[in-house]
């Protein structure tokens, strides 16, 4: 049964129900009594890692805040109220956006902060839009999601903003500069072994999905010809392919002699997909997208089949971007009884930033006051992963207005990979960063030397090398 739970004030209405770190002093929402909340619908696939930890990182906002004294409106308190909204996205995408209608117009939610599947989110923007909220995009990173909407039309959508990753031309930057740190040591080793073929054989394994087309497209007829690498394999699977599925694309990605394994995978897939590569011992390193794998769960959910898979994340328990990223991964196992958050726990910072917006322009109603404090440089603000501001009006494709800034000075995104039963933060490294200046196709060429404190050396399984010395090409 799908859990719709929403999280409504307690003098209206009584849920004889406890939701993990639900519990306050006062009220059911992380602290005392408020005479007024401000409301915040959480909107994500409640039934799933995506939604759960959207819901959680929003769960952590609200007790903090309720519990300093709330947001400041004009010098009046007002509390965090969260309404609980399961799009059902990964399932049936296209009732979601009637979710988010319900949110606002029937349990009164001023904000929304939510989507993670494309095909759900285009409709979530209109309902947003058309009843003039303020949306913060959470999970979905297809570039037109803010080009086809903000951009075309400002006027109708100046409510959407993308907050909890940045956009898929720059995820795609970042799984450049992962696959050329794999890609380059792996092409030394073998030269140093005197191995017949010593290029680096690539295969891609990517959801059947709106979001990945153009990732795939890049990578199979761009990308890795452009570093003189060899594409062997393309698998485009449903995201909820079952294992026999799985294990049939593993089967022709090990017969084409392939070293590398490029995902682009963000939805249950990719569980059957790290168990399946441990079941058939598939000698060949994952690097990409995978968001399962950012789960401290992958490792025992795929019973070590994850084994050095390297995927783009945003949080590591070795690495601190910010001063704000160690005490929000504690409060956040605190709340969750140890669970490490996904990427979608940025609602956390979503949450704190219409709260600092909220108190500059000392209303949560002016809504194009809001908007044009939001849209303001000098209000970028510290979050978990980085500094986090917004593209202004009037650049290029992928630089497009109301989309999260990409940098190493502002959000990048880390790589992490799994190693001994543990995740560890491996990518931007500073030895590899010329080499991923050489090949950038968006945002700045800034990683000569750049890496975060804490981050650790990748690692490659010994015995493949001694399986890829006996490819023939």
């Amino acid at each position: 049964m799908k859990r719709i739970v929403f999280l409504i004030i307690a003098s209206l209405l009584v849920l004889g129900l406890v939701l993990p770190g639900c519990d306050g002093d006062g009220d059911g929402n992380g602290g005392p009594a408020f005479d007024e909340y401000i409301k915040f619908a959480i909107c994500g696939p409640t039934d799933y890692i995506q939604g759960e930890h959207m819901m959680w990182g929003a769960q952590v906002a609200r007790d903090e805040i309720n519990e300093a004294g709330g947001i400041d409106v004009g010098g009046d308190a007002y509390g965090v109220e969260l309404i609980e909204v399961d799009t059902d996205e990964i399932d049936s995408p296209e009732g979601a956006g009637d979710t988010v209608r319900h949110a606002i117009t029937v349990l009164g939610a001023d904000f929304v902060i939510g989507g993670f599947r494309t095909e759900a989110t285009w409709d979530m923007i209109e309902a947003a839009a058309e009843n003039e909220k303020i949306m913060f995009i959470q999970g979905a990173a297809t570039t037109a999601l803010i080009g086809d909407t903000v951009v075309a039309d400002y006027d109708t959508y100046k409510y959407i903003f993308r907050t909890g990753v940045m956009n898929d031309s720059f995820l795609v930057n970042n799984c450049i500069g992962m696959l050329t740190m794999v890609g380059s040591a792996i092409e030394e080793e073998l030269e140093a072994r005197g191995a017949a073929v010593t290029t680096p054989r690539v295969a891609i394994f990517a959801e059947e999905l709106s979001w990945a087309d153009n990732p795939v497209q890049l990578f199979r007829y761009v990308v890795i010809p452009a570093l003189g690498w060899t594409p062997t394999y393309l698998a485009r699977v449903p995201d909820d392919a079952s294992a026999e599925v799985v294990a049939t694309h593993l089967a022709a990605i090990e017969e084409a002699e392939t070293h590398i394994i490029f995902t682009i995978v963000s939805g249950p897939v990719g569980l059957t997909y790290g168990t399946q590569t441990g079941v058939l011992g598939v000698p060949a390193i994952s690097v990409g997208i995978n968001v399962e794998a950012q789960d401290p769960g992958y490792w025992s959910n795929t019973n070590g089949g994850g084994a050095y898979h390297i995927t783009l994340g945003f949080l590591a328990p070795n690495i601190r971007q910010t001063t704000l990223t160690g005490p929000f991964i504690d409060a956040f196992a605190a709340h969750t009884g140890g669970e490490f958050p996904v990427y979608t726990a940025a609602s956390y910072d979503s949450i704190y930033g219409l709260k600092e917006a909220i108190e500059g322009v000392g209303s949560f109603t002016d809504t194009d006051d809001l908007i044009a404090w939001l849209e303001d440089p000098a209000n970028a603000r510290t979050t978990t992963v980085g500094t986090s501001d917004f593209y202004p009006d009037g650049l290029a494709s992928p630089y497009y207005r109301h989309d999260l800034y990409y940098g190493c000075d502002k959000v990048s995104g880390i790589g992490v990979q799994w190693i001994n039963g543990d995740i560890v933060g491996v990518w931007p490294k500073a030895e590899y960063g010329e080499l991923f200046n050489a090949h950038v196709y968006f945002g700045p060429t800034c990683w000569a030397g750049f890496e975060f404190g804490g981050t650790e050396q990748f690692e490659i399984f010994d015995d493949w090398f001694t399986v890829w010395e006996g490819y023939s090409g």
